[in-house]
């Protein structure tokens, strides 16, 4: 019925760039080291054919250092837990659904430092013997996912995007 499975990993980049200095136009050599720790937990439960879930949670620690004089050190953890669950509904409809919360915690940067609650469903609907599956999706149904997305990259400098779309529902239909 149960199944666990548990990852956990080291994880080191060593970044390299060159670094321009405006006080004395010239270029220095900007190390960056980034070393992580990453443990992924996942509690799988299956009933029968017709019902299944799972518990997860993912956590990164994220320690920056650089050999910049400017370079403020960043020691800040990435975490989320959610469940999923898949069931089987009358009509031989399957509905899908997830819960999944979302935690960054320790950036320089309070944009950076935020939680978002996220839950997504599906409704699937297959026909034909499997020959035709129609499936009715919505992501994001809380609104939580703000469509500015912060990062940071290998040197250790944040980097934002803004193209995204939060929220919204679709429609598939497949022939196999």
């Amino acid at each position: 019925l149960f199944t666990l499975d548990n990852k956990i990993r080291p994880e080191y980049l060593h970044s390299v760039d060159l670094a321009h200095m405006a006080d004395d136009n010239s270029n220095r050599s900007s190390v960056v080291k980034t070393l992580a720790l990453v443990d992924e937990l996942k509690l799988d439960y299956r009933q029968n054919d017709k019902a299944s879930g799972d518990f997860h949670t993912r956590v990164r620690w994220n320690h920056i250092t650089s050999n910049m004089t400017d370079f403020a050190s960043i020691s800040a953890v990435d975490f989320s837990l959610g469940v999923s669950v898949t069931i089987d509904l009358p009509w031989k409809i399957q509905m899908t659904t997830d819960l999944d919360h979302y935690f960054h915690r320790g950036y320089h940067t309070s944009a950076m430092n935020t939680n978002e609650l996220v839950w997504n469903t599906s409704l699937t609907k297959s026909i034909l013997k499997g020959k035709l599956l129609f499936s009715l999706s919505a992501y994001d149904i809380l609104g939580q996912i703000s469509n500015h997305t912060y990062r940071l990259d290998a040197q250790g400098r944040t980097e934002t995007w803004t193209n995204t779309i939060p929220r919204y529902a679709m429609h598939i239909m497949a022939v196999q």
